[in-house]
């Protein structure tokens, strides 16, 4: 069954084998600041966005993390989904799943749309 929200399937925001297993491994969920500031950028899972393993340690994997310039107090709250723009700074939470509404999918898309300019500097570790 379609919805109106462009004609994609109905899941369960829990659907590991559809739409919803993209979103939660391969689109930001969190971004989380390290000890030394450089940010994390974290998948539904809080491993790094690709990642799709049962081993949380990350050692399995190499993890990436990098500095945002421009990335101040007034950014991290435009981005938190509690508007507190702490260091895990949270897209959305299980009440406002992208995939649940249109509205819910708009506001997740605004706050890429912020992120997507951000200049940035990865670091492998």
């Amino acid at each position: 069954m379609n919805n109106s929200a462009g004609g994609l399937p109905e899941q369960s925001r829990y659907d590991f084998d559809g739409l919803t297993g993209v979103l939660e491994n391969l689109f930001p969920y969190c971004l989380e600041l390290q000890e030394d500031g450089r940010w994390r950028l974290l998948n539904r899972n809080y491993q790094p966005i690709g990642c799709r393993t049962l081993d949380r340690s990350g050692n399995e994997v190499m993890q990436f993390s990098f500095r945002l310039k421009g990335f101040g107090p007034a950014r991290r709250r435009a981005l938190c989904v509690h508007g507190r723009g702490g260091n895990k700074i949270h897209l959305y939470n299980g009440g406002c799943w992208p995939t649940l509404s249109p509205e819910h999918k708009a506001a997740y898309l605004k706050k890429i749309a912020i992120l997507i300019p951000m200049e940035t500097r990865e670091e492998r570790w």
